[in-house]
């Protein structure tokens, strides 16, 4: 008998828990009428027990929607922004198209996934207010021309900040990035149209991926030699120019490719004394290496970039 009461106090805790509405309960009804699919078995008045949906045991208010790789098409609804304990938004992998909506002022969100679909834009105080913002990856999105607002700054928090390839312009703006995000360790934005010189205030940051490689950024690449953060540096395909700087401070270099661009003259023996170093690109226009004196150095060389794709693929978050 005891362990039958057991049982039923039990069923009764988890009919409580799974039973109570949530509040949240007309956005995920508006999410769940503005997507596709037949994957998503997204049927029962409580969407707390969605596939892919997480509710607070306490509050019943959706803390994650995780609905990646799953084949959805269709748009996100503009009332996402009232989900205001949501952790996490994951919905990379998709045919989703439209516009990113709005997120402004979700002070709880940590890590949102929107990369690989078919959206055309963004919304412009999308940044706005989202101070726990730990992970954003906008990758391969199809967007109208947009720039970096200033109001990235409101996400001081972010560690990962990803937007390859997804039709960024303008000029990388000085943010204060070594003051302003002091967390921040990977910042791609690769194959884009950004244009300008690197802001100075790179120098200094905790930024350790740097991946800017395949548009039209020019100047100096010199605020370099002041990341002492940095384990890859990828630039190439661009219109930098000057002379190669001297890295012989950036010990933990790991990554380095400078080519496709304008740049002058030697590369500086130092750069071939960083033991951490494993790859560096050999074809750097007008340039000629010393590779003199370096044979044990040559031996820890990547030469192929299927080696240095494994690597990268090891550093991905």
């Amino acid at each position: 008998m005891k362990t039958v009461r057991m049982l039923l106090t039990l069923f009764c805790f988890v009919a409580l828990v799974y039973g109570q509405p949530s509040p949240d309960t007309a956005t995920m009804f508006a999410l769940r009428d503005s997507l596709k699919s037949e994957h998503l078995n997204w049927s029962d008045p409580n969407p707390c027990v969605w596939t892919g949906v997480a509710c607070d045991a306490g509050s019943h208010r959706v803390s994650r929607i995780e609905i990646g790789n799953r084949g959805i098409s269709g748009t996100l609804t503009s009332a996402l922004r009232n989900l205001s304990a949501l952790t996490v938004f994951d919905v990379m992998g998709n045919n989703l198209t439209g516009k990113i909506p709005s997120l402004s002022g979700l002070k709880s969100l940590e890590r949102v996934l929107v990369n690989d679909n078919g959206f055309t834009s963004i919304d412009s105080d999308f940044f706005t207010g989202l101070s726990s913002l730990r992970f954003l990856n906008l990758d391969n999105n199809p967007l109208r021309p947009w720039n970096i607002p200033y109001s990235l700054t409101d996400a001081a928090s972010l560690v990962a900040f990803s937007a390859a390839n997804s039709n960024l312009s303008g000029e990388i703006p000085d943010l204060h990035w070594n003051i302003t995000f002091r967390t921040l360790s990977t910042l791609t934005l690769s194959s884009n149209s950004l244009v300008g010189e690197l802001p100075m205030s790179f120098a200094g940051s905790s930024i350790q991926i740097l991946t800017l490689n395949g548009q039209n950024l020019k100047g100096s690449i010199s605020v370099l030699t002041k990341m002492h953060a940095l384990t890859k540096a990828w630039l190439q395909e661009n219109r930098f120019s000057g002379a190669i700087p001297v890295f012989s401070g950036l010990t933990s270099l790991k990554l380095l490719n400078v080519s496709g661009n304008q740049l002058m003259g030697t590369v500086p023996q130092s750069i071939f004394k960083l033991s951490s170093l494993s790859y560096v690109a050999e074809e750097i226009t007008e340039l000629w290496l010393e590779y003199e004196n370096n044979a044990s150095l040559e031996a820890n060389l990547v030469k192929d970039f299927d080696k240095v794709e494994m690597i990268l693929q090891a550093q991905e978050y």
